[in-house]
């Protein structure tokens, strides 16, 4: 399994420190088991940017990646705020995991062990729908260009 931490990959601003404590009080409170390659990026380069920072989605092209969330309560915006700030309006078990330009939030969606969850985007202007991005966080993190 290629390490996804390091490589092509070039990750700035990163923010609080988190550990393997900080993974489980998030899959705690989504009621999930998030990817060990999302819990190994999460913890090298906890809320960075990565650059390049673009993706496609099924429904456009170049979209832009800006921030992955920060899974530390010492940090704004942190994963645990934006669960409870968007409250019920994110579809059944998707959890967001990083942010792009236009506040929409990238997500893992279906989360049900043992297949992995795909991963999607997030439209705060239609939050009953969302746009198919990759079917596993390393094709996600391997698309990035």
């Amino acid at each position: 399994m290629a390490d996804l931490t390091h490589g092509a990959i070039r990750w700035k601003y990163p923010k609080s420190p988190v550990g393997p404590e900080e993974i489980a009080k998030v899959e705690a409170a989504f009621g999930v088991e998030l990817p060990a390659d999302y819990a190994a990026v999460a913890i090298a380069h906890p809320g960075a940017r990565p650059r390049p920072n673009r993706f496609d989605t099924s429904k456009r092209k170049g979209a832009r990646l800006k921030t992955f969330l920060s899974l530390s309560d010492k940090d704004a915006g942190n994963i645990l705020q934006i669960k409870e700030w968007l409250g019920d309006r994110l579809m059944g078990r998707m959890v967001p995991f990083a942010s792009d330009d236009g506040g929409n939030y990238v997500c893992f969606h279906d989360l049900n062990p043992p297949l992995q969850p795909i991963v999607v985007l997030w439209n705060h202007e239609q939050p009953a729908q969302y746009e198919f991005i990759a079917s596993s966080f390393r094709e996600f993190i391997q698309s990035l260009y």
